[in-house]
């Protein structure tokens, strides 16, 4: 059967390592950095459909990302509207790249080809109208290894499948009552992710600090700072430290709320203050995600956290101690 081709690169990501096989990142589509592979999907025919320019730039990739299907898995979507599907899957894929290290990966032009004859032809070209950058503000390439592509992989299957299974995923509307509280704070991450302005970054992690923690808006800067504190406290950190550094930001955040302006010295900041905040919602993502399953605790009602931050902060019990004692209560 004749193939339809996906084909693209992404941007500042660099591989370690040579993979021997092309090496599968979401359902059917893999990413290479092997030249025999690479010069195989990228022929001559190829060329001719999308330009010198972009042909280019697609053999001076070290990596390309490629998908080879059949016309039936376009489920009665023409190939724009397909296309547009794997790149919101792509989308997806660098969000949960975020938690496991900060990046600006970003996807550039994208193709999706079916030529199979004189009569028999549809050419759609797209791209993630994204652009990332690091948590301080500047552009670097990231490096992945091997073992980090097979848990970026494992990674974003366990969270697409619980946000498709929760109603939580990118085609439902971050709004609604049922949309899970996690979910809808890896929007704000998202958002502060693409911002170029520092102090939009800071207050978009400061939406997504208030999405996990927050019940109510009762002295929210106060509060949230100290159910910060403590939940990260319950694993390893200094929660004076954490306190303080989540006051700052919000500092920064009422200031830009209010159109306000900040101090030279503030300004100076703002690259650290990002990247602590960045830094602190990645290990809790990372926690939320990790063996003890935390994600479904956060994910409660309201009234659930509101106990398991009243243990934590008045009888000394850790995050996981607290959440499992209310679910045996």
């Amino acid at each position: 059967m004749k193939k339809i081709l996906f084909v693209t690169s992404f941007r500042n990501l660099t591989i370690s390592g040579q993979l021997q096989e092309p090496f599968e990142l979401l359902p059917g589509i893999n990413i290479t950095n092997n030249p025999r592979i690479k010069s195989k999907i990228l022929s001559r025919n190829l060329f001719r459909i999308i330009g010198q320019i972009e042909y280019d730039h697609l053999t001076q990739q070290e990596s390309i990302v490629f998908c080879e299907f059949d016309e039936q898995e376009l489920h009665e979507l023409d190939t724009a509207q397909f296309l547009l599907v794997l790149l919101l899957w792509i989308k997806n894929l660098f969000r949960t790249a975020w938690i496991l290290k900060d990046h600006c990966m970003e996807c550039d032009a994208a193709y999706l080809i079916k030529d199979w004859s004189q009569k028999d032809r549809e050419y759609s070209n797209n791209f993630l109208a994204q652009r990332t950058l690091l948590a301080n503000g500047e552009i670097e390439p990231i490096m992945f290894s091997i073992e980090e592509l097979n848990n970026w992989r494992d990674l974003n299957h366990k969270i697409e499948e619980r946000l498709h299974a929760e109603n939580s995923g990118e085609f439902d509307f971050f709004m609604e009552k049922e949309y899970l509280r996690s979910a809808r704070a890896l929007h704000f991450i998202h958002s502060a992710t693409t911002s170029r302005n520092l102090a939009f970054r800071i207050a978009h992690y400061c939406s997504a600090l208030e999405t996990l923690f927050s019940t109510d808006a009762a002295e929210l800067s106060h509060k949230l700072s100290e159910r910060t504190a403590f939940f990260l406290g319950s694993f390893g950190h200094d929660k004076a430290k954490v306190f303080k550094e989540i006051k700052a930001a919000y500092g920064v955040r009422s200031k830009l709320t209010h159109g306000d302006s900040i101090n030279k010295k503030t300004i100076e900041q703002l690259p650290h203050i990002s990247k602590t905040l960045d830094e602190y919602l990645r290990q809790i993502f990372a926690i939320l995600y990790g063996a003890d399953w935390a994600v479904e605790h956060i994910d409660s009602a309201p009234k659930k956290i509101d106990h398991i931050f009243a243990e934590m902060i008045f009888n000394g019990k850790t995050f996981i101690e607290a959440a499992n004692e209310y679910q045996s209560s």
